[in-house]
């Protein structure tokens, strides 16, 4: 009798692979193993071990798997569940989850190596010059293919490594290496003896002849009793101590060494403190939390800004704490987490772990592995969104902070997975409760609270001290018509600036553009520089004089005259974050400026800087993207400013208001948290926009009336659901055809609304046409029906020759 597995490959497959096992190996294996197996001509890849079985493929004789790698399972049945879902649900391959899902220290590859063959004499005679070049390198050791590349100084290397191979020369290999190295500690104590009270007074006479060894002696006994093990690199910083006198203190048995395995990631939790003690209006709110749960296991919590969210969570979380159960606390974005953890970690610092993409793949690692063993470091995780995809064994509580937030929606690579919806879906399987919190509730979750999908509660009270800030709205035409303005600054939020300067209070200012300029024109020929590869204009940088595009990554040297007519009358058009920060700096040179956005924030603590620099008021006047309106807490903010508040008002997509209210009363919740009376100053061209007077009462209830209806009206969401269909080739005519058959395929018997093929506001990126179709169908139980046929037009749209070349991707519930 034969014996199967199927695997799972980190690769957009549509259907999983049959391997042959031993019977021995058969009763081992289960599911969620890893195991290498072969995988095309040579190559070993990392799979995942989804089912065992007896019976063989019709169409195929299954391979021998190549190794196992684990002894017990790193993926649980609960996971490969959620896996299918999302498969099913986000319209994409399992394998695209897989990778997106795992560190990628887990999936390792097997890499191609020439060696000589030493059993075959070479014929010098008849052999390229390059040949002896590979062959000479051979001789030495084994090399990869891509060092090929730099020997022979050139791209195209395969005919003289294939002929090698046929003349029997050389051959090739496939070596796995491990990806993951643990991070070993070398550890140090005194032997028994040494650490005896009574011969702690006599080690000065053992080691008079030897200072070295007496220091080491007496740093042991002066740092911890003696009895305790002590890191070798604190020794060898204090102590001079080297491998030389260590293996010789061992000989003489007066030290033991062990090592020890570290998790690279380790909480600092000497700072601690017990519970805040919730105020009246929060002890109500969780008490009416615990008694939905008991009947709904979802809830959406509605707390207006700086009401004490946190302090909510913390004493929810420390009820499932002491149950030994697992936490996720979900942030939106990194900065988030930095903030939440450093307060989150004086009350249950031992019990924390953090994860998110800043990580190298060595610590991702480790947590994975700690959630997998329900480690104590490891009960409370607090992540962005790749966080749902941790291996919990106990999981019981997940709180989804800021659940408004766009950045909860993966765009680009597959899966394109809404992490809010999916922690609905992983609370399910996990029997877990659940808590959608947020000032400004996205319109679908307070639709579904409303309708009694979810339960709902509201904490309308401010914490402590807190009081609302004074929000203002001013209009720009009237300050620019009367020459009035001061660089990009009204007099209104000049003065204020200068105001909370004097009084020692930290200021806020806000645009939603990083560089200089979005656009340098050329005011003779009206000639603007645009990307080779996208179609969009260059943004200036002023630090390195550069132009980039923030789409492709396409960069080149600003010129200083016009590159079409020659001319020197440049113009920029629109600023951004680093023209703000050059102005406040020109304006406010005693003040200290910082700037938070993406060019400021790519190194791994370089957001943990500037938080830390803010809390600890090195820092007056930050100036930032998105990044710094969502949830950060600092107690002496005194003026938030926006410069201009259009630009995220008036953008061509349905949840354009959403979103404006959205960041417009996040930011300007950054003010007033504490006795300080916070103001904020909102800079627009369109100040009777009855978004700005919504925004002004904070009345997140008359935003969401007035937007329901429209919605309704409109057929979006929550009404509506929305599929889009990205198509994408590098040829325009073949992008025309496709996309036209692909709308024609996708409207035959089908009787809701499509819309398309159209191109988006950005039609061209990284040298690929884009054209979109959009479908609407209404939220009921159609919705499988819907993505089968949806299926079928795809299936048939990829089996046509002719559009190979274009790319599509299926992105459900866009943002």
């Amino acid at each position: 009798m034969s014996f199967y597995i199927d695997v799972l490959l980190p690769f957009p497959l549509k259907n999983f692979y049959t391997y042959r096992i031993s019977e021995e190996e058969f009763k081992f294996i289960k599911k969620g193993f890893r195991v290498l197996v072969p995988f095309g001509a040579k190559r070993v890849f990392t799979s995942i071990v989804i089912k065992k079985h007896k019976s063989i493929p019709n169409n195929y004789e299954p391979k021998e798997i190549f190794a196992f790698q684990d002894d017990l399972p790193v993926v649980d049945k609960n996971q490969i569940f959620f896996w299918k879902w999302m498969s099913n649900y986000y319209q994409c391959s399992m394998g695209n989850i897989l990778k997106a899902s795992m560190p990628s220290s887990f999936l390792l590859t097997s890499e191609t190596l020439l060696e000589k063959n030493l059993n075959k004499n070479v014929d010098y005679n008849k052999i390229s010059d390059e040949e002896i070049l590979i062959l000479d390198a051979l001789d030495l050791k084994k090399i990869k293919i891509d060092e090929v590349k730099l020997i022979l100084n050139k791209k195209n290397i395969f005919p003289a490594v294939n002929n090698l191979i046929e003349k029997g020369y050389i051959k090739s290999i496939e070596s796995i290496k491990e990806r993951y190295k643990p991070k070993l500690v070398k550890h140090i104590k005194l032997n028994k003896r040494y650490s005896e009270l009574k011969y702690k007074n006599n080690y000065y006479l053992e080691f008079k002849n030897s200072p070295r060894r007496r220091k080491i002696v007496e740093y042991i006994l002066e740092n911890n009793s003696g009895s305790e093990w002590i890191e070798y690199n604190l020794l060898k910083q204090n102590c001079n101590l080297n491998s030389s006198i260590l293996k010789k203190m061992i000989s003489l048995n007066i030290l033991s060494e062990k090592t020890v395995h570290e998790d690279r990631f380790k909480i600092n939790f000497s700072e601690t403190s017990e519970l805040l003690k919730l105020t009246r209006s929060q002890l109500l709110v969780k008490e009416k939390i615990l008694k939905i749960w008991k009947h709904n296991s979802i809830v959406l919590f509605e707390g207006v800004t700086s009401s004490g969210k946190t302090e909510v969570y913390s004493h929810l979380i420390n009820r499932f704490l002491k149950k030994g159960y697992q936490i996720l606390f979900l942030m939106p974005e990194i900065s988030l987490t930095i903030q939440m953890v450093s307060r989150l970690k004086k009350i249950f610092g031992k019990y924390l772990s953090v994860y998110h993409s800043k990580f190298s793949n060595e610590e991702r690692f480790e947590v994975w592995n700690n959630v997998l063993k329900n480690k104590e470091n490891a009960r409370i995780v607090v992540g962005v969104r790749s966080s749902i995809f941790l291996p919990f064994q106990n999981l019981k509580l997940v709180i989804v902070d800021e659940e408004h937030d766009s950045s909860f929606k993966q765009e680009n690579p597959a899966p394109r997975y809404n992490a809010r919806d999916s922690a609905i879906k992983l609370s399910k399987i996990h029997n877990a409760k659940l808590i959608l919190g947020s000032a400004t509730p996205s319109l679908e979750s307070k639709f579904n609270a409303l309708n009694k999908k979810y339960g709902y509660v509201k904490l309308t009270e401010k914490y402590g001290l807190s009081t609302s800030p004074e929000i203002k709205c001013i209009d720009l035409k009237i300050y620019y018509r009367a020459n009035k303005m001061k660089g990009l600054f009204t007099p209104d939020l000049y003065d204020a600036i200068q105001q909370k300067l004097l009084l020692g209070q930290q200021i806020l200012l806000f645009q939603n553009r990083r560089g200089y300029a979005p656009i340098i024109e050329c005011v003779t020929c009206g000639y603007i520089p645009k990307c080779c590869n996208c179609d969009v204009s260059l943004t200036f940088h002023q630090y390195n004089n550069s132009l980039k595009c923030h789409y492709c990554g396409f960069s080149e040297k600003n010129q200083k005259k016009c590159l079409k007519c020659t001319s020197s009358k440049i113009d920029m058009k629109g600023y951004g974050t680093q023209q703000i920060e050059e102005q406040i700096k020109s304006f406010f040179p005693k003040a200290r400026v910082d700037r938070m956005d993406w060019d400021t924030t790519r190194g791994k603590y370089s957001v943990d800087k500037i938080l830390e620099k803010f809390e600890n008021s090195q820092i007056d006047i930050l100036i930032g993207t998105q990044m710094i309106t969502k949830g950060l807490d600092f107690k002496n903010i005194g003026l938030v400013g926006v410069i201009n508040a259009d630009n995220i008002l008036f953008f061509p997509n349905f949840r354009a208001n959403e979103k404006a209210f959205q960041i417009l009363t996040q930011v300007a919740g950054r003010a007033g948290r504490s006795s300080i009376k916070g103001s904020v100053i909102i800079q627009t061209f369109s100040p009777d926009n009855n978004i700005f007077e919504l925004i002004k009462k904070q009345s997140h209830d008359g935003f969401y009336k007035k937007e329901i209806t429209e919605r309704n009206q409109f057929n979006y969401p929550p009404y509506y659901r929305l599929i889009k269909i990205i198509i994408k080739s590098r040829d325009s005519n073949t992008l025309r055809i496709a996309s036209n058959w692909l709308f024609k395929s996708l409207s035959n018997g089908f009787i809701y609304p499509i819309y398309g093929p159209f191109e988006p506001h950005i039609s061209k990126i990284k040298n690929q046409f884009i054209k979109q179709i959009l479908i609407k169908y209404p939220n009921t139980n159609v919705r499988n029906k819907i993505k089968k046929h949806l299926m079928r037009s795809v299936e048939s749209f990829e089996s046509i020759a002719k559009f190979q070349i274009v790319k599509l991707n299926v992105d459900v519930d866009p943002n």
